[in-house]
């Protein structure tokens, strides 16, 4: 029997439309033995990813996806990172300013959408609310909260 494995996955903790339970439910449902959740620059979402994994008999593979610059082009990219200690103290104070690098960002375009009337109805503190437990903050966190609060419907 083959087993295969996605080694990428992101959930809602970063900027994936899933969450680790719902990663780890359709992991299975498609055959998999092993999934990495590789959230961008946080892992507040692997600890629910490793027990929904257990839990439908996957392996988990603990990771994130680092997003670093080169000394040399000065372009950022992203390099996915496996089995490591996160609270080694300085990963867990690189997570922590990462994840607040991203937050203050998309606070900034929140402010600025508020400031010329393209976000009306919703508070930032509404917005932290609705993503609980979350600490990488991008514009898909503003707008899963604007459309939870009915100001936004799909197409």
């Amino acid at each position: 029997m083959k087993l295969f494995a996605s080694l990428h996955l992101h959930s809602t903790h970063s900027d994936g439309v899933y969450t680790p339970a719902e990663l780890a439910e359709v992991g299975k449902n498609e055959g998999y033995g092993a999934l990495a959740l590789t959230d961008h620059d946080t892992v507040t979402g692997n600890a629910d990813m490793m027990a929904e994994c257990k839990k439908c008999g996957l392996e988990c593979i603990f990771g994130v996806e680092f997003t670093t610059q080169s000394t040399v082009t000065g372009r950022s990219y992203h390099m996915t990172a496996y089995h490591f200690d996160p609270e080694y103290p300085e990963m867990k104070d690189y997570l922590e300013k990462m994840s607040d690098r991203e937050t203050d960002q998309t606070k900034i375009l929140f402010e600025r959408g508020v400031s010329i009337g393209y976000i009306k109805g919703i508070t930032w503190d509404e917005v932290l609310e609705f993503n609980k437990g979350v600490s990488w903050l991008c514009n898909d966190h503003v707008f899963r909260a604007m459309k939870a609060k009915g100001l936004l419907c799909d197409l």
